[in-house]
């Protein structure tokens, strides 16, 4: 895959705002020699100063595969994938070449439709595929609990496998305006499921926005379902990068590496620039001390009359 870099002239894009590599957008730092060397302190310092940690091959590739082939098989049997699509046995990149109408996947309120299924809506359905990803989210619960230094849970309820369409993308946004602050502590992995290059539409962090104050006191406080309240910050990463300061970084991804970040992390993605799916999933996992703080439960769909983040930014002067 291409790196970052090699899309200097060309630029990238994120809701078709073309942006540039080592101008707007840069790479994300590896911390995979940190956890390799067990130095899980600095690992600790890494994850609150920078507010993320991109881990290399923390996943074994059979599980990663596994996942992906259970995805393409939903894919296949909702009629959202092209019948032409195969996964050749042993390898890991599929050509998934996606098809209009895409039944199984829906709007979480956001105008995005990148969840791969509802499971309240769709049970039979998803309890065929969430096993798969399972797997993969307890594979890293070890590494986890070493960088966190206590014992963690995984939140199924939590767990959204997503197939991101052509010409899609994911707008910045905390995780907490959907979780609420039962789930403050939380800790979220964005894993790719399959190899995932710039052209794909891969995650994008706001470096430090976790210690944003007037964004942590505002918009960080704020709760979709609550405040009856969109949940994107931004559509705009040159909003972003004005608004708040911060550096946005991305990378090109294999199946089996993941990105860990908290509740308060500013994130997204780049557009989908393919013809094919980027599959992925967000796990969640929540020290288990605080879980009987109460289950947080997936996003909600949001009312066509939420109030806009335009209006609640006004308010905000933000």
């Amino acid at each position: 895959m291409k790196a970052l870099l090699t899309f200097r002239r060309a630029g990238v894009r994120m809701a078709g705002i073309k942006i540039f590599p080592g101008e707007h957008i840069f790479e994300m730092t590896d911390s995979t020699p940190l956890v390799n060397e067990q130095r899980f302190n600095e690992l600790q310092t890494r994850l609150h100063t920078d507010g993320y940690l991109l881990l290399r091959n923390q996943i074994p590739a059979n599980i990663v595969l596994q996942a992906r082939r259970q995805a393409v098989s939903v894919l296949h049997d909702l009629k959202a994938i092209d019948p032409r699509s195969e996964l050749t046995p042993g390898t890991p990149s599929l050509s998934l070449v996606g098809t209009e109408g895409a039944a199984g996947i829906y709007d979480t309120g956001n105008k995005s439709q990148t969840v791969l299924l509802n499971a309240a809506q769709d049970p039979v359905r998803a309890a065929e595929l969430l096993p798969a990803f399972e797997r993969v989210a307890l594979s890293l619960a070890p590494v986890l609990e070493q960088i966190v230094g206590e014992p963690i849970s995984w939140q199924q309820q939590y767990t959204l496998p997503r197939a991101v369409i052509p010409g899609d993308f994911t707008g910045f946004h905390y995780d907490s305006v959907y979780f609420g602050p039962a789930n403050a502590r939380g800790l979220t992995t964005w894993i790719p499921i399959g190899d995932v290059g710039i052209p794909s539409g891969p995650l994008v962090v706001a470096e430090g926005s976790n210690h944003h104050e007037k964004l942590l006191k505002t918009y960080g406080e704020a709760h979709t379902t609550r405040d009856n309240i969109e949940g994107w910050f931004s559509r705009d990463p040159m909003d972003v990068i004005k608004t708040l300061g911060c550096r946005l970084v991305t990378s090109t991804f294999n199946g089996g590496d993941v990105v860990l970040f908290g509740m308060h992390t500013l994130h997204g993605s780049l557009d989908n620039e393919t013809t094919h799916y980027r599959l992925s999933s967000d796990t969640r996992f929540i020290p288990t001390a605080e879980k009987s703080t109460g289950a947080p439960q997936n996003p909600p769909m949001q009312p066509a009359t939420a109030k806009t983040m335009a209006h609640a930014r006004e308010e905000w002067g933000i």
